[in-house]
């Protein structure tokens, strides 16, 4: 059973894959009335002759457009409801499951956030976040988040530099370090230890 200090950190990641749920939603809704909007150039008749044939010839295109849009609105509503039941879902499994590991790496790796999903910076606030609930306020301010993910990437960006500026780039080799949020947290749970449950 998860401890309360765990349950917060896990309810953090559930409540940012929601509002990511929410925001691709929200794109979708968009996407939908912008085909609407355009349907106003068919429904008023042009001056001449001529465009107003263009716009009849139009009109069964507008029509299929209006009717599409009206069936997979419903659609992509009912299949977003459905991704934010599987969240809830995934979320209420992860609280009722055991866990035995009281190390912030084997925490992040079990419920944090995948780098190739989400931006860096939203992985590095959420990071920040479970330090600060898991830790304290003190260690979370003794730690310098965003400054060891910088070190990280700058490491990776002069490693490579001989490989990317050569005329043959076979000759040097390039170094891949590995995810650089899965690194923060290796260091991170290296430095900082076990929390207390």
């Amino acid at each position: 059973m998860y401890s309360h200090k765990e349950a917060q950190c896990i309810e953090a990641v559930t409540q940012l894959r929601i509002k990511a749920a929410n925001r691709a939603a929200d794109k979708n809704r968009v996407v939908f009335k912008k085909p609407l909007g355009r349907l106003r150039d068919v429904s008023q008749w042009k001056k001449t002759p001529a465009n107003r044939v263009k716009q009849i010839l139009a009109l069964p295109a507008a029509l299929i457009r209006v009717v599409s849009i009206l069936l997979l609105l419903p659609i992509t509503a009912g299949l977003h409801r459905y991704k934010i039941y599987q969240l809830q879902q995934q979320h209420k499994t992860a609280l009722a499951s055991a866990y035995t590991s009281n190390s912030l790496d084997s925490l992040w790796h079990s419920h944090g956030l995948n780098e190739a999903s989400y931006s860096e910076t939203v992985c590095l606030d959420l990071l920040t976040q479970w330090v600060n609930i898991l830790y304290g306020k003190d260690a979370a301010e003794a730690v310098d988040i965003k400054e060891m993910a910088g070190k990280h990437n700058t490491l990776r960006a002069t490693a490579n530099i001989p490989h990317y500026t050569a005329e043959i780039p076979e000759d040097f080799p390039r170094f891949y370090f590995g995810s650089t949020i899965n690194a923060v947290v290796r260091r991170l749970s290296e430095q900082l230890g076990e929390y207390a449950k």
